[in-house]
């Protein structure tokens, strides 16, 4: 809203297409935006199709609650195999140390939307900015499945041969 004040053109170019399952009451704060056609709201769609739209995403939006430390959405992984840029509307958690060590997007406080804003109106009107990430190729195929198997797989072979520390019968 507050980029569409200031450039009403904007609603021409700007297209946010949600996926997902949304209740009412998640839809009914953006339905002025739905009204007009810049959010698009597709619905519960198989996983194909999830992936389809990341696929040809120009930017991957991803919202925790600040501060949350230890809450990590599995859709982190999925964006970061995009190879896309990623706009994370997140404080103070995981979520924001993996897009700030991979450098695969921008971190923003959920709560301050002139900041959104802000950010959101430099990645769609300066086409420099937009391609300025450089993402660490290195610490992002660390937040890969097959790494991460491979680092749970060591973790488990590292207690071979130790003693239980609990045994039958106590």
């Amino acid at each position: 809203r507050i980029m569409i004040k200031k450039d009403e053109q904007l609603c021409n170019r700007l297209r946010v297409h949600l996926v997902g399952d949304f209740t009412r009451s998640d839809l009914e704060p953006i339905k002025d935006l739905m009204d007009i056609g810049v959010v698009i709201n597709h619905g519960l769609v198989s996983r194909k199709e999830s992936l389809g739209f990341q696929q040809i995403a120009d930017l991957l939006l991803i919202i925790t609650l600040p501060d949350r430390t230890c809450s990590v959405s599995t859709k982190i992984y999925e964006y970061l195999y995009t190879r896309k840029p990623i706009l994370a509307l997140t404080y103070g958690t995981v979520l924001a140390e993996m897009v700030e060590k991979t450098r695969t997007g921008w971190n923003v406080h959920p709560h301050r939307p002139e900041a959104i804003a802000e950010l959101l109106w430099r990645i769609v009107s300066d086409r420099e900015f937009y391609h300025s990430l450089q993402p660490d190729l290195e610490e992002i195929n660390k937040y890969s499945f097959v790494f991460q198997i491979e680092k749970l797989d060591s973790i488990i072979k590292s207690f071979r041969g130790c003693r239980a520390p609990f045994s039958k019968g106590t």
